[in-house]
């Protein structure tokens, strides 16, 4: 990375786990240096999103320990049990009527099937959200969220410069460095009331999907 680019998702999860085993002591005990270990640990876990460069989206999860671990979906702090657990049933919901079965063949010649999530549109995975989340929240919460959508794709600049011309002056403020430049990715707060219609959306369907079965 240069200086001021934007560090992929993966990126800062590593250095937060660093960080976080390094406060533990973990690192420490690895050395076999027990004087070095910190007094206070982290005593928290980080739950970080975003897209990076290339348009992928990632989920990481950094536990108190140290250790990082994508997720397709996660909750974290109070009642994050349930709330996985109704992510895990969204996410398998969505895979009915989605070709989404992979075939594998084992040493022996068997061929297993399985079947993976598909990857949800931003317009459904916000409605997911605010309904596990109004779902585990105490009743009357007051909700926000943040959609974070991947840059639309742009063509590359075209520079009216011959072969024989002089480079342009450096210009610093056309400085694309993913954090506010044309690659930045499109980041949409949600009041209140727009995630309880998103909730009320997410209710509705779980009805029809109940009533299906």
């Amino acid at each position: 990375l240069d200086y001021g680019d934007r560090p992929s998702v993966k990126a800062v999860a590593d250095e937060l786990a660093d960080f976080a085993a390094e406060a533990n002591g973990a690192k420490a005990a690895d050395r076999g240096d027990d004087d070095d270990r910190p007094a206070r640990p982290v005593g928290a876990a980080f739950l970080i999103a975003g897209v990076d460069r290339d348009g992928t989206s990632a989920v990481y999860l950094v536990d108190p320990r140290g250790f990082p671990r994508r997720w397709r979906a996660k909750a974290a702090g109070a009642k994050h049990r349930e709330a996985d657990e109704r992510l895990r049933e969204a996410l398998w919901d969505a895979c009915d009527g989605a070709d989404t079965s992979h075939s594998a063949e084992s040493r022996d010649g068997a061929v297993a099937r399985s079947r993976e999530p598909p990857q949800l549109s931003v317009a459904d995975a916000a409605v997911v959200a605010a309904g596990v989340v109004e779902a585990v929240a105490p009743a009357g919460s007051a909700l926000d969220a943040v959609i974070v959508r991947p840059a639309p794709p742009r063509p590359p600049p075209v520079q009216d410069v011959g072969p024989d011309d002089p480079e342009p002056p450096h210009d610093a403020s056309t400085h694309d460095d993913g954090w506010a430049g044309p690659s930045a990715p499109a980041v949409e707060v949600l009041g209140a009331d727009e995630v309880a219609s998103l909730a009320a959306e997410w209710r509705t369907r779980a009805k029809a999907r109940d009533a299906a079965q």
